[in-house]
């Protein structure tokens, strides 16, 4: 019950809703969604693609794209639009959510770990497409 309540004060609008693309890899939303966390609130409108959790295909029998959802949807969008935040903070949200939503010790650990590794390419090809505006 205390999880049900801790998700609800997180996530006011519900979880994730949206429409497969892509041959199920990405997901459109057909719900806005938002994340609140104290001060930070997080809106993400309708029509948002996303592709959930970037994890590579061989290890999807331990951490399958989908599992943790809002943490991929949070995480997807705050890296295209930081408002502000950086790429360390980006990265924290989404290993905070994961708590937020069950993920174990050692399954954030090791998405921070990827995230490390791995994010910054999608990060540094979003900030070059800012500066190309």
């Amino acid at each position: 019950m205390v999880v049900i309540l801790e998700i609800a004060k997180h996530f006011p609008l519900g979880t994730v809703t949206g429409q497969f693309k892509n041959a199920g890899r990405n997901l459109c939303l057909t719900d806005p969604f938002r994340y609140v966390d104290g001060d930070l609130t997080i809106d993400i409108g309708a029509g948002f693609e996303t592709d959930f959790n970037s994890v590579p295909r061989g290890l999807w029998n331990f951490f399958p794209p989908t599992m943790y959802p809002e943490a991929g949807v949070v995480h997807d969008f705050l890296y295209r639009d930081p408002r502000g935040f950086s790429r360390n903070k980006v990265d924290a949200i989404h290993n905070k959510i994961m708590k937020i939503e069950g993920a174990s010790w050692w399954l954030r650990k090791g998405a921070r770990t990827g995230l490390m590794l791995g994010g910054w390419i999608p990060w540094n090809k979003y900030r070059q497409a800012e500066r190309k505006r």
